[in-house]
């Protein structure tokens, strides 16, 4: 395994095989997938559960290699499979009861990570050209959205925070382009009508608000 993950990882020391459309790329890949599967194989042979988390973040890994092959230079086939094999692994890991010893603050933080890597790649790029600003913007939201689903359908408290901040992110960027493209005084009047609005119904349903506040207050501690 030593000899395998040497040559994995070592393929990163050279710059040729990161070249776009060498076969090389390829090679590197295998490498790694099968170091990837010797760490799934190892997990079960060895009775060893970290080795199924060091599988999938490996095999994560391996995406690389094809955006290598492919020529990719967006930012996103670089993040997209590892950010999302820290999410998912953290979320496995909360459930996962072959562990002796308490891993709930490995498993957010895993979350973490990989949300922060996620998000904050999308959010970084509403920052580009106004062409491409809205597209990334309605990516940001979406991914925020499937981070506040995902946390709210596995309690986890990780990703609804991510999922919070990467919708309060894509909010603030929307606004944004929004002042850009529309004059001030109708983006003012707007927002003014919202939080007038939004004021009214606090204002009518403070009663039934508090009490859902409550009740979420203590649904919130139980969460991971």
């Amino acid at each position: 395994m030593r000899a395998l993950s040497i040559t994995a990882f070592g393929c990163f020391g050279f710059s040729d095989f990161s070249i776009s459309g060498n076969p090389a790329a390829l090679a590197a890949l295998a490498a790694t997938l099968a170091l990837a599967l010797m760490f799934a194989v190892d997990a079960r042979v060895s009775a060893m559960p970290a080795l199924d988390y060091a599988a999938l973040v490996t095999a994560s890994i391996g995406s690389y290699w094809i955006a290598r092959e492919l020529g990719a230079v967006n930012v996103q086939w670089y993040v997209a499979a590892p950010g999302l094999a820290l999410v998912v692994g953290g979320v496995m890991l909360h459930a996962d009861r072959r562990f002796k010893m308490p891993v709930r603050s490995i498993a957010n933080t895993w979350i973490g990570i990989g949300s922060a890597g996620l998000l904050g790649t999308t959010a970084f790029q509403t920052l580009e050209s106004t062409e491409s600003a809205s597209l990334y913007t309605g990516l940001l939201l979406c991914q925020a959205i499937a981070a506040l689903l995902a946390g709210i359908a596995t309690r986890n408290r990780a990703l609804v925070l991510a999922g919070s901040a990467g919708a309060a992110l894509a909010s603030l960027r929307a606004l944004v382009i929004l002042i850009q493209a529309v004059p001030l005084f109708i983006v003012f009047g707007l927002v003014a009508v919202v939080l007038l609005a939004g004021a009214a119904a606090l204002a009518v349903l403070r009663a039934r608000f508090g009490d859902a506040r409550l009740a979420m207050t203590r649904s919130w501690n139980d969460w991971s």
